[in-house]
């Protein structure tokens, strides 16, 4: 194992470009759920600038992530399709992944678990890349060498990291929007993302080097 990551929603580039470089990971599926983390929500660039949007959780006693339920009491699924149609209507390669993602978001998966491995398998197979491995119990010490991310699904660690730019489709507009989901780059550059995915790999390893 090389990294550790944890599973989040809609993935960003940080976690795709570790991916896509053919690394040794493991995905976190056995730690605690925590709220207001990357673990329910991600980010989109639209015309007024970046869109944050969020799945609504339950969690029960245990508050493990493997327990947590997409709960039914808001129409998240129709204002998350609506809002990236809306932003992304015109990206080059939106028609060519729109069906896959309306069909994940309506898929009335249930757990927030098997929802968030779904969206890493979408990019896994837009971009042909290897599905990671998930732990089997929780890791307390990891391997000589290895590096824990999973503190990474807190929306801070995003703050000072190096993003790559690339076009988006309202960057005209409102200037490069950093952080955003692989959606982003999905739309914008489809099955062409790979030279975006290793520049960010590159400046991953010179952050961490740090």
């Amino acid at each position: 194992m090389d990294f550790l990551i944890p599973l989040t929603c809609f993935p960003d580039l940080r976690f795709l470009s570790i991916i896509h470089s053919g690394a040794s990971i493991l995905i976190e599926v056995n730690d605690r759920y925590e709220r207001q983390s990357l673990r329910n929500r991600y980010s989109i660039s639209g015309s007024q600038g970046k869109l944050e949007l969020s799945i609504p959780v339950s969690l029960d006693a245990s508050r493990m992530y493997a327990t947590a339920q997409i709960t039914c009491r808001e129409d998240w699924a129709r204002r998350h399709w609506r809002s990236i149609l809306s932003c992304y209507n015109h990206a080059p390669y939106f028609v060519y992944y729109a069906d896959a993602i309306e069909s994940l978001l309506f898929s009335g998966e249930m757990t927030m678990k098997a929802f968030n491995l779904k969206t890493i398998q979408l990019f896994c197979d837009a971009w042909r890349m290897k599905m990671p491995d998930q732990s089997n119990q929780w890791i307390e010490v990891l391997p000589d060498n290895a590096v824990d991310l999973r503190t990474w699904a807190e929306p801070k660690t995003m703050i000072n990291f190096p993003f790559v730019e690339y076009n988006q489709v309202f960057d005209s507009k409102t200037g490069f929007i950093r952080a955003c989901s692989g959606l982003d780059l999905l739309f914008n550059y489809g099955p062409d993302a790979s030279e975006i995915l290793e520049k960010q790999f590159e400046r991953f390893q010179l952050y961490i080097s740090v």
